[in-house]
């Protein structure tokens, strides 16, 4: 065969290599125009063949917006590649005639030839250009770099295991509890080169990154399983750089290949050291709360609508059933309610439920044996998103303090009646030895029988005091005490007190002074009664425990709405031990005070009314020296609100001015009263007030005497308790036959031994225009038969009229 075809068939021969090769392949000249193409790159740039772009320059075919340099510097570039002896590489951007622009792999290398001219390039057989389509060898780069970040930045640590077993990647989290370094290699992660970290099969790093135990359950049970059926997971135990274990959640998984042959197993272990400590405090807290629960003596229970999720076993000693009634039945609790007690709890506790609100109910149930137990339960929605719609309850039997709180009821209940009785019983003789020891007082005596007449007044108050004491303790206790909120001016108020005070202290040789701060308003509002009561009980203290000296009392501000007054004397002072306790009932002090006369009760009494009034009481003594006695009320006036003026309070005998004799000499006076000593201690009492007195023995015959009565009466006399018509049924009767009859209105006072502000109510509701306590003082009936004579009569009238407009 001659060199010419010899050569013609090797061209040939090359060109349909080329053409069967899978790389774009094509050649410049030195002005970079395409002098061969084979068929991969032309299906690159999507023409059908070379013969559209032989002769094109190179730059034709580069997307100039992607690639960062101009397209002819591009090209010149490649071209000068051509005089290097070794290949450069680089990345451009080509646009194919159809379709979005391509990012390719250009490798250039300059070919020389014998036969090649100089100053020719590329324009041999053997001079070429390769373009490789990388689009998607690239994105699967970056989605496995991304995933390799991703798996580096995990806390959990996770491995790749080849088919045999061999360890193929490990992220960083494994790398660092292993205490070894990874690089990259072949754009694939592997354990680096440098004997840190000697090829491992599965087996082996199994054996030597996990405890024994742990170690065990893979090989015997992971390995197997995974191996069999593609995953297992399993609690086990990892080994870590400091040589301490740390429990792991791990998961093996098996990877197939589209044959079904196992080409991977991976490995993912978490960390659950916090998870496993918070568990063990969990099953802490649940034991220490079932020791707690299962052995207290209230129950307890945890439950939602429809289910008891908890109860402890004093659910059954309280309601005498199984707590499996409770399991089944989560109102079960509740079905032995008692009748009367049931249907309002259920009503109460269902609003709660469903309000989310707390619940706190007293009640009864009624065991199996018919027993009758007082609950007292309170129940609460436990807060958190997890325990939406649970609640917890906790009862106790507290039978035993219902009953004794009855009992106490029942006690108070019964004292109370008993000192109602005493005090009637009581004030009824003393009305009669308090009124004619008055009379007797006031009536021609030597000295030695004034003295007699003073000591038994003296006696009769202090046993009125001591009796009035009582009551007031009893209704403190039983809180049924209230007070009277009325404007009044704190100067007349002391200025009408402490005249009687100032006496007792004189009798003693005591200088009693009393001051008031300039800044403290005169007007004032509260009971001044009970702030009499208070007042009176420390001075009155404080000059029996004085032999010698003064006592002195100062009224100032405390506060916005409260004024402090003390009292100071320089008596014996009191021992420290006593002050601790000197407030409490019936604590008279020492053996070297006991002597006093005194019930021991004043302080404790004083104590409660200042509580009552909104304030304190304290004291500072010093033994041998003296002692000082504070005490706050709340009577500032609020000056944002108007007050009552003092003038304009109820008609009151006691606040009345006495007036002469003359003024009320002549009134005609019906009186009403059943006890023969008690008729004639009034009788001589309007006697010496210069009235006319008119006797019924009941109310039927008050009415009586009142209807045919020539003239009005200026006042009517009402004893509460009397035969046929107590004194309240006859005033109604009285008020009723003043408006059919249209009759004068005619004042009426209604007198009882029961000094109770329930009392005092029931007879000006029945109708009374006031009341009076037993026993009768000569100048509170004289104040009485005053105001009767001067205001009585205009208050009855606007009364009368009233009762007439309103019928």
């Amino acid at each position: 065969m001659g060199r010419d075809k010899v050569e013609q068939r090797t061209s040939d021969f090359s060109q349909n290599l080329l053409d069967k090769l899978p790389v774009a392949v094509c050649s410049l000249d030195s002005a970079g125009c395409f002098t061969y193409l084979n068929t991969a790159a032309c299906q690159l740039l999507g023409y059908p063949d070379e013969s559209a772009l032989l002769g094109v320059n190179f730059s034709a075919v580069i997307d100039a917006e992607r690639t960062p340099l101009p397209a002819d510097t591009v090209t010149e570039r490649l071209v000068a590649a051509t005089d290097e002896p070794l290949c450069a590489d680089t990345t451009l951007w080509l646009q194919p005639r159809v379709g979005a622009a391509l990012p390719v792999e250009v490798e250039v290398a300059a070919l020389r030839s014998a036969e090649t001219a100089a100053g020719e390039v590329a324009v041999t057989l053997r001079e070429c250009r390769t373009v490789q389509d990388i689009t998607e060898q690239r994105a699967r780069e970056r989605f496995q770099q991304q995933l390799v970040a991703i798996l580096d930045n995990t806390s959990d640590i996770v491995a790749l295991h080849g088919e045999d077993g061999t360890l193929l990647y490990l992220n960083a989290a494994g790398r660092a509890n292993a205490g070894i370094d990874v690089q990259a290699v072949d754009g694939m992660l592997g354990i680096a080169d440098d004997g840190s970290m000697p090829p491992l099969s599965l087996e082996e790093a199994i054996s030597r990154f996990h405890p024994p135990w742990a170690a065990d359950l893979l090989l015997n049970e992971g390995l197997p399983t995974v191996r069999r059926e593609g995953l297992w997971q399993g609690e086990t135990a990892i080994l870590k750089a400091d040589g301490t274990q740390a429990p792991t959640s791990q998961v093996l998984i098996g990877h197939r290949n589209s044959y079904g042959e196992l080409t991977y197993i991976s490995t993912i272990l978490r960390d659950i050291s916090d998870q496993k400590k918070a568990q063990q405090e969990v099953a802490e807290s649940e034991r220490r709360f079932r020791l707690i629960a299962e052995n207290i003596r209230d129950a307890f229970w945890l439950r939602t609508d429809a289910q008891t999720l908890y109860v402890n076993p004093a659910y059954a000693n309280i309601w005498g059933q199984p707590v499996e009634s409770f399991y089944a039945n989560p109102k079960a609790f509740l079905e032995s309610g008692h009748p009367e007690d049931r249907y309002g709890v259920e009503k109460a506790l269902d609003q709660a439920i469903s309000e989310r609100e707390e619940f706190n109910a007293l009640f009864r149930i009624i065991r199996s044996n018919s027993e009758v137990r007082w609950i007292q339960m309170h129940s609460l929605p436990v807060p958190g998103r997890e325990s939406e719609g649970m609640r917890a309850g906790i009862a106790r039997d507290v039978t035993e303090r219902e009953q004794v709180l009855t009992q106490l009821r029942e006690a108070n209940r019964t004292k109370s009646v008993f000192l109602n009785a005493v005090s009637h019983d009581l004030r009824t003789p003393l009305n009669a030895i308090i009124g004619f020891t008055d009379l007797l007082a006031d009536s021609e005596l030597d000295a030695h029988q004034r003295e007699q007449v003073k000591l038994c007044q003296a006696a009769g108050r202090t046993l009125l005091g001591l009796i009035d004491t009582l009551l007031d303790l009893s209704r403190l206790q039983a809180g049924r005490m209230t007070l009277q909120k009325e404007a009044f001016l704190l100067r007349k108020f002391l200025a009408e007190r402490m005249p009687m005070l100032s006496q007792q202290a004189e009798d003693k040789g005591l200088n009693l002074q009393c001051s008031v701060d300039n800044g403290l308003p005169d007007r004032l509002q509260g009971d001044t009664t009970r702030l009499s009561q208070v007042l009176f009980n420390l001075v009155s203290n404080a000059i029996k425990f004085t032999d010698s000296g003064y006592v002195r009392v100062h009224f100032s501000r405390y506060d916005t709405n409260r004024l402090q007054v003390s009292v100071q004397d320089n008596g014996p002072g009191i021992p420290d031990e006593l002050q601790e306790r000197i407030f409490e009932p019936f604590d008279r002090g020492t053996d070297a005070i006991k002597h006093l006369q005194g019930s021991g009760l004043g302080l404790a009494i004083s104590r409660q009314l200042v509580n009552l009034m909104g304030g304190e009481i304290w004291l500072h003594s010093t033994p041998g020296q003296g002692s000082t006695f504070y005490f706050t009320a709340e009577l500032l006036e609020d000056e944002s609100e108007p007050a009552a003026d003092p003038a304009l309070s109820a008609p009151d005998s006691a606040r009345q001015t006495p007036t002469n004799k003359e003024h009320i000499a002549g009134m005609q006076v019906l009186v009403a009263e059943d006890e023969p000593t008690n008729i004639l201690l009034i009788q001589a009492l309007l006697e010496r007030c210069g009235a006319e007195a008119t006797v019924a023995e009941n109310g039927q015959e008050a009415l009586d005497i009142w209807q045919q009565a020539e003239q009005e009466f200026d006042l009517i006399l009402l004893d509460m308790q009397m035969p046929i018509l107590d004194g309240a049924q006859t005033v109604k009767s009285l008020r009723e036959a003043e408006v059919e009859q249209s009759r004068v209105y005619t004042p009426v006072a209604m007198l009882s031994a029961h000094a109770s502000a329930e009392v005092r109510e029931q007879c000006l509701q029945s109708g009374a225009d006031t009341y009076i306590t037993k026993p009768v003082r000569l100048d509170s009936l004289t104040d009485l038969l005053s105001w009767a004579k001067k205001d009585g009569n205009d208050a009855g009238r606007c009364k009368h009229n009233l009762d007439e407009e309103y019928k």
